[in-house]
């Protein structure tokens, strides 16, 4: 196969940079959410109050492509014709595109790594087609409900054990991020009562209103909104005893906590009471992106 870009495409593990089909710029492609919500007027003062913590709208990008009648290395095979292929080359971007059951995989690779967005096709498109050496331009309109890029990949954070109260972990692992992260594991190993993690930087804080002892975990998942504790869950395990009830959270979003972008990695605060040598605090999530 012979590829075309130095920052390839691709959907669902296939590479939208050959001579059959190719994306023709990076336009579209590094977009920035908008902002949902506003700040508030009030009669007689000039301008606005400012609110903080607002939420993001859906991502969005636009794929700008191109399909010709050839092979992927920009070939005609013996026993085809530039319209038989070029009338593949539609089908294939049609099944590919054409996926409603699930989010399509998109990922973008760059030095670093690559960023994946799952994406859905929202708008129609049409395509600008020759007859003539047969070939068609055409743009498609993917919407992104999780709204940013991300790693294609988890990471995982430990702290030291033996956490003092009140202290402030920064979350290195996660260094380099851009967008906040809505949907990570958080794991606070006892013992402590009533632990309390908040975000340094935008004061929001999730609480377990209880004692967990030495060998006892409290796992949060932001992502599906879930709260357990139980002996030794750690990031991975998801059976222990519900704790909905006993945990509070207030100041931000509806997942519990998020971790927002800053130098270094996010930070975030661990409160409570009864620590010892055990007491630590573990992350799961995948750095998210803006761009």
């Amino acid at each position: 196969m012979t590829n075309t870009s130095a920052i390839p495409m691709t959907v669902d593990g296939v590479r939208l940079d050959t001579y059959a089909y190719n994306i023709e710029t990076l336009a579209g492609r590094l977009t920035v959410p908008g902002v949902r919500g506003s700040n508030v007027t009030v009669p007689g003062q000039d301008g606005s109050v400012f609110t903080a913590n607002k939420d993001w709208d859906d991502g969005n990008m636009v794929l700008k492509m191109w399909v010709r009648g050839c092979d992927v290395n920009g070939a005609v095979p013996v026993m085809s014709s530039q319209m038989a292929e070029f009338r593949s080359n539609l089908a294939a971007l049609s099944t590919m595109f054409g996926v409603r059951h699930r989010l399509l995989d998109i990922r973008q690779t760059w030095p670093a790594g690559d960023i994946q967005w799952m994406s859905e096709v929202r708008d129609a498109y049409d395509l600008s087609a020759t007859a003539v050496n047969p070939k068609a331009s055409f743009a498609v309109n993917l919407e992104v409900p999780g709204v940013f890029g991300q790693d294609v990949s988890t990471s995982d954070y430990t702290s030291a054990g033996g956490l003092a109260p009140a202290v402030t972990l920064t979350l290195a692992t996660y260094s380099g991020l851009t967008a906040p992260i809505n949907d990570a594991i958080l794991v606070v190993r006892g013992p402590a009562t009533n632990p309390r993690l908040t975000n340094v930087d935008t004061g929001e804080w999730v609480q377990l209103n209880a004692t967990i002892g030495t060998g006892t975990d409290w796992r949060i998942d932001c992502g599906l909104w879930t709260t357990i504790t139980g002996s030794a869950i750690g990031l991975s395990g998801t059976t222990g005893t519900n704790q909905v009830v006993n945990t509070t959270f207030a100041g931000g979003g509806a997942r519990f906590l998020r971790l927002t972008p800053k130098s270094g990695g996010p930070q975030i605060r661990l409160d409570g009471t009864s620590f010892n040598t055990t007491t630590q605090v573990l992350a799961r999530a995948k750095r998210k992106y803006l761009l």
